[in-house]
Order: C-alpha cells, then sequence, then structure tokens
C-alpha cells in the first residue's frame, strides 16, 4: 500500500518481503495489487488482509482477498480512497462481478487474469508471463498506466497519469529480497523529486510482511512535509 500513501504527497507505489529464497508473486495478484493499490505477496496465499493506519490510528485503507490454490483470486475488498478505490468483488466463472449486486465488472483471461471492463473502456495488456505490463483507453488508444516488474513478480516502476501531472514511481534496489517492502520508493511529477516513502518491516516465514512503520517525505515543489503510517497484515498459506 506504499502506492496509495504516496498520493496524499502526489504520488504512489508498492511491494513486500524472510531469510530463505523467497518464492515469488503469482502475476495474477501482481497485477491486482497495481491496479487496487495494495502489496503483493509471495507464495502460495490462501487469504489476506492489509490494513493502513494513519498517525491518529484512523484506519485509511483496508484490503481483504482469497485465492485458490491455482492463485487465482476468488474474491477481492479494496478500500482506498486514496486512489479512490471502494470495490468488493467477486469471481464467478471468467468475471469479477461487484458482491452485493452481482453485476459484471471485470472480464478475465483463461488464467484468471484482468482482460478487460465490462464496459469497454479499459483494456489490460500483459507479457509472455502473464503480469499486466499496460492499461490502455479504448475509446482513443491511450496508455493510461505502465507497469514493470521484478525477477520476483514485485511491481519495479509504475507510469500513470496523474492530475498533478506525468507520475513515475520507482522502487530502487536498496533492499535484500526476503526484506523487499523495506526498499526505498521514489515519486517523481513531470520528471521532478514528488516524494520518497522508507518502510521498515517485520517478516513471516515466506518474507512477506506483518507490520510495517513507514514516514513519507515531500520534496522538490512539493515542499519537504512529512507523512507517518502504520500497516499490519495478516496472510494464510496453502
Amino acid at each position: 500500500m506504499h502506492k496509495a500513501a504516496l498520493f496524499l504527497l502526489g504520488a504512489v507505489a508498492l511491494t513486500a518481503c524472510d531469510n530463505r529464497a523467497p518464492e515469488r508473486v503469482n502475476p495474477s495478484l501482481a497485477s491486482l495489487s497495481n491496479i487496487f493499490g495494495f502489496d503483493p505477496l509471495l507464495g502460495k496465499v490462501r487469504a489476506f488482509s492489509q490494513i493502513q493506519k494513519d498517525e491518529s490510528g484512523k484506519i485509511t485503507a483496508d484490503i481483504r482477498g482469497t485465492l485458490d490454490e491455482q492463485g487465482c483470486v476468488q474474491a477481492l475488498r479494496a478500500f482506498q480512497p486514496q486512489m479512490d478505490v471502494d470495490v468488493d468483488l467477486v469471481k464467478e466463472g471468467d468475471y469479477f462481478v461487484d458482491r452485493a449486486s452481482h453485476k459484471k465488472l471485470y472480464q478475465l483471461d483463461a488464467h484468471c487474469r484482468l482482460e478487460r471492463t465490462i464496459d469497454g473502456s479499459l483494456l489490460y495488456r500483459k507479457d509472455a508471463k502473464g503480469f499486466v505490463t499496460e492499461v490502455v483507453k479504448t475509446a482513443n488508444d491511450d496508455s493510461f498506466a505502465h507497469y514493470s516488474y521484478d525477477e520476483l513478480g514485485f511491481p519495479r516502476t509504475t507510469l500513470f497519469q496523474s492530475p498533478l501531472g506525468k507520475t513515475e514511481i520507482e522502487v530502487k534496489d536498496d533492499a535484500p529480497a526476503h526484506k523487499r517492502l523495506d526498499a526505498t520508493t521514489e515519486a517523481k511529477v513531470d520528471g521532478k523529486p514528488a516524494g520518497i516513502n522508507k518502510m521498515s518491516c517485520r517478516y513471516d516465514e515466506h518474507a512477506n510482511p506483518l507490520s510495517c512503520s513507514a514516514t513519507i517525505t515531500a520534496e522538490g515543489d512539493y515542499g519537504s512535509a512529512g507523512l507517518s503510517y502504520n500497516q499490519t497484515y495478516q496472510t494464510s498459506y496453502y
């Protein structure tokens, strides 16, 4: 949830994190983490929750999901107001539908990965491994967002057009693979520094986070204000 937190200073980010060689993030979960603003997780995840609180203890983000043994997301509840995200999705066949209305919202491919929105406004392009690398507005074939990933499947860079301008989020290679969330995240807007996010986390035996404390510092035209927040995670596995 780095990503949504940096929105508070005009930016975004992500990622996740032990001592043995880490497992990998499955492409479906990695891609959804980009779209809906949560931290991807390593290994054969069964269920997860990620809760973010600000300095006053107020919940500022709440993400919950379940997956089957093949790594397909079966349900996703994402409340991420800093990214204007508030969805409660359930997988029914090759679709994500709204839990309450059962309205179809997203078409999935044969590997349960995002294909397009049902209204046809957005198309999700993927690489050979199945990771979403581009979100395209179909009305004008305009690229809305670009994503790249590291060797474990964590997002490495995010490029998108925000109300502030062309925004780039980069996760630095300054933390070991088993502590991936400890990596520094830098944000730029129109090529100029906008903010830095630094986290310190505790991890479970799968190198996924248990809890994190973070500080975001604005840069350049965005001043030097600081923001602190905490995140707690619960993850179960197959």
